[in-house]
């Protein structure tokens, strides 16, 4: 199984939530991309079934935007959203990407593991 992964190359915020997916879950794994580009162009290609879902960690405002902008790539995967903020304009461009689980950038990862060991138990017991 894949977690396709998109962070800002250098933020800490991202790569420490990187890093406490890959110590839980290693098992999977996890494609970064850190430009919305090479993302998108990853999910035009075929074979996204094994693909547990997308986490998604924003480094800005602009850059949700720009996800946002390409929503409907993300229409047939879990979405798994780390806001940069919590402006109402920011919430808003989240929701345009029909996550699945929507956090802030300002707490613990531990929600995140959760709905991915859920979602990774639920993969395991449907191909069982």
């Amino acid at each position: 199984m894949k977690l396709l992964l998109y962070r800002g190359w250098r933020d800490p915020i991202a790569l420490a939530i990187e890093e406490r997916v890959r110590a839980e879950f290693p098992f999977l794994g996890v494609e970064h991309y850190a430009a919305v580009t090479s993302l998108a162009f990853r999910l035009r290609q075929v074979g996204t079934s094994d693909t547990l879902g997308v986490l998604l960690v924003p480094p800005t405002a602009a850059e949700l935007q720009h996800l946002a902008a390409r929503g409907s790539l993300f229409d047939d995967l879990k979405v798994l959203l780390v806001l940069p903020g919590r402006d109402a304009s920011i919430v808003a461009d989240g929701h345009r990407l029909k996550p699945s689980l929507m956090v802030f950038n300002d707490g613990d990862p531990a929600p995140l593991c959760a709905v991915i060991e859920r979602l990774s138990e639920r993969r395991l017991s449907d191909v069982a």
